[in-house]
């Protein structure tokens, strides 16, 4: 029997490629900048065709604000203006000389064409689309953030968040019980919470001589935090793909590309490498038995998800005792698909 498993699953948040781009690779050393544009295609080839319609909507609906005026309510709303989270401070006005028309327009173009990277289905356009962005504002991020501030640092932040997220999860059984068991909106609105929470902590804890506590200095010179640039990404998101389907579609493909799964033998586990398509091609004899463990940015993640065959003819889903962990039985001869996906209520093993 030949099955072919499919890792489908979307518990957790690895927005943060979104926020690579916020600071954006203007000084950086080459092999940084490569390390960006290498993760990025990676994510990128896990979106599914049937989502890549959604995401193309977003991009269309992000250039259609660009022709809007920088006062209109939608830019209001984005830039944060009367709120608790704007953007356009004081501070920002004052790095462009006083003007403030010219900050918005900055701001309106840097966020124009930094949505448009994250909304790309493309890996070959996002590429292209990430060296334009850093020819066309390169003065924008000067004069924000002067030149002490690298994208080196920048990378550096987000590898020590990123690392910082599964501690954050575990911390919370809300978050753990909305991003594995939530509804699409639960998962998307807690996905910014969960990485807000992640930066915060790497914030909190750098030493500020260290090139994060630069980061963080500058941001605040600025009247800026992380906590801000967080709640106007999800202004954008909800202006921009008001039925979660673009994010949606990039969240799974975020999470797909930091699963792995594994093979659990005489207590030893196995990496089960992916091909070409990304899938993972496994055969067992009729009657036989595999147990697995599925690890999300290298963290246990089997218990966390549900497991489905395409076809129980040929493999059926058991579960150990105990602690549950996924178990294929061989049935009879043929190809089945394993799907692993996030279990709540309406969710589709082909698609979530």
């Amino acid at each position: 029997m030949k099955m072919t498993n499919r890792k489908r699953a979307c518990i957790t948040v690895l927005a943060l490629f979104m926020f690579f781009t916020i600071l954006p690779p203007f000084t950086a050393a080459a092999d940084t900048i490569d390390n960006i544009i290498s993760e990025m295609e990676e994510m990128y080839q896990y979106i599914d065709e049937a989502d890549k319609a959604a995401i193309q909507d977003a991009r269309s609906e992000i250039q259609s604000l660009e022709i809007l005026a920088t006062d209109h309510e939608d830019w209001e709303a984005i830039f944060g203006i009367s709120t608790g989270n704007n953007l356009i401070t004081p501070e920002v006005i004052a790095a462009f000389g006083g003007d403030e028309s010219a900050a918005r327009d900055a701001a309106k173009s840097f966020i124009v064409g930094l949505t448009e990277i994250y909304y790309t289905a493309d890996s070959a356009d996002m590429t292209q689309q990430l060296q334009e962005f850093r020819e066309n504002h390169r003065d924008t991020f000067h004069t924000l953030f002067g030149s002490e501030v690298t994208v080196d640092i920048v990378y550096d932040f987000f590898m020590a968040a990123k690392g910082e997220l599964p501690q954050v999860i575990a911390s919370s059984s809300n978050y753990i019980n909305d991003l594995a068991f939530g509804s699409d909106q639960d998962l998307i609105d807690t996905m910014p919470n969960v990485l807000r929470d992640a930066m915060q902590t790497v914030l909190e804890e750098a030493d500020p001589a260290s090139g994060i506590g630069i980061l963080n200095g500058k941001l605040g010179d600025i009247g800026w935090s992380m906590s801000k640039l967080v709640a106007q990404q999800k202004v954008i998101g909800d202006l921009i793909d008001p039925d979660l389907a673009a994010r949606i579609a990039v969240a799974k493909a975020l999470v797909r590309s930091q699963t792995e799964l594994y093979i659990y033998e005489n207590e030893t586990e196995t990496l089960q490498p992916k091909d070409a398509n990304k899938e993972i091609h496994l055969t067992q004899d009729a009657g036989s038995t595999v147990e697995y463990r599925l690890k999300i940015m290298g963290r246990e993640a089997s218990t966390l998800v549900d497991f489905s065959s395409s076809d129980p003819s040929v493999a059926t889903i058991e579960y150990t005792e105990g602690q549950g962990y996924p178990v294929t039985k061989a049935v009879g001869a043929g190809t089945a698909t394993i799907y692993a996906y996030r279990d709540f209520t309406g969710a589709s093993p082909e698609s979530d």
